[in-house]
């Protein structure tokens, strides 16, 4: 079985986003991916329906180093190959950060390149999420509660857990810590990632009822938007293509008004028993 990859902006035509609709027997999907404010789209998602499952990731190459676009390609296409050989994920994320990290050393233009990683395995009554990096995966239940599920590897979150108590997950409303990440002042950089000497993955089970909604994205979004927009938004249970387009065009707008943003990709799923 094939999956199906984006890693190219998608066209804004007439003022108007078209979210890309994926859909299974059981699963159905609203994705977007764009450059934002950069010149390229170093981002990239992946949509692979199994029967007893499916698989969603989001992939953010490094924009501070080369070749991030590289990168982020063949992290998805690892986890895309490995899938279609029946290997697990934690399988294909080890095998991802060989590929990088030896194209890395025997490439001079891909030298400290590398990506982040952020995956949700999706079954008929649970889901497993995998991360690293800083793209997040968050948690909108039935009732629109919204809960952080997965750390950052970034000094911002080490600092932030200095400062307060260790955030568990899923971690609920997270708003102090959205909003602590998009304010530090300090020097803010990746301490994991595809492509690094070791790249240790974080996993997190979760149980899910129908109506539950699991949220996948790049920092480029919510380090363009507020928790008070974010949360709002998701919490109108409008459509997946509508909640996806609004997130976007607030973070895109935003951009515009700052002149300067980063890439951003959204995936969003709703759950059905």
């Amino acid at each position: 079985m094939l999956g199906k990859i984006l890693n190219r902006s998608l066209k804004i035509c007439g003022g108007r986003i078209s979210p890309t609709i994926f859909f299974s027997r059981r699963h159905r999907v609203a994705a977007f991916t764009h450059q934002g404010y950069r010149e390229e789209n170093q981002d990239g998602l992946l949509f692979f329906p199994q029967k007893q499952r499916v698989t969603l990731a989001v992939a953010d190459g490094l924009g501070g180093a080369p070749a991030g676009e590289i990168a982020s390609q063949i992290a998805l296409e690892t986890i895309e190959a490995s899938l279609n050989e029946n290997y697990s994920l934690a399988d294909a994320f080890d095998w991802a950060n060989s590929k990088i990290r030896g194209l890395s050393l025997m490439n001079p233009y891909c030298r400290g390149m590398g990506t982040t990683i952020v995956a949700a395995e999706i079954k008929e009554k649970s889901a497993k999420i995998y991360n690293c990096g800083d793209s997040r995966a968050f948690l909108i239940d039935a009732r629109s509660r919204i809960s952080l599920l997965t750390p950052d590897d970034s000094t911002a979150f080490v600092c932030f857990q200095r400062k307060n108590f260790p955030v568990s997950f899923p971690h609920f409303e997270p708003e102090e810590y959205y909003e602590y990440s998009r304010a530090f002042k300090g020097v803010d950089f990746l301490t994991n990632y595809l492509g690094n000497l070791e790249a240790p993955i974080h996993t997190l089970d979760l149980p899910l009822i129908e109506g539950d909604r699991i949220l996948l994205c790049s920092d480029g979004l919510y380090k363009a938007i507020s928790y008070q927009d974010f949360a709002g938004t998701l919490r109108q249970r409008k459509s997946l293509p509508q909640i996806v387009k609004e997130l976007f065009e607030r973070a895109y707008r935003t951009m515009q008004e700052n002149e300067a943003g980063d890439n951003l990709t959204i995936m969003l799923h709703e759950h059905q028993s």
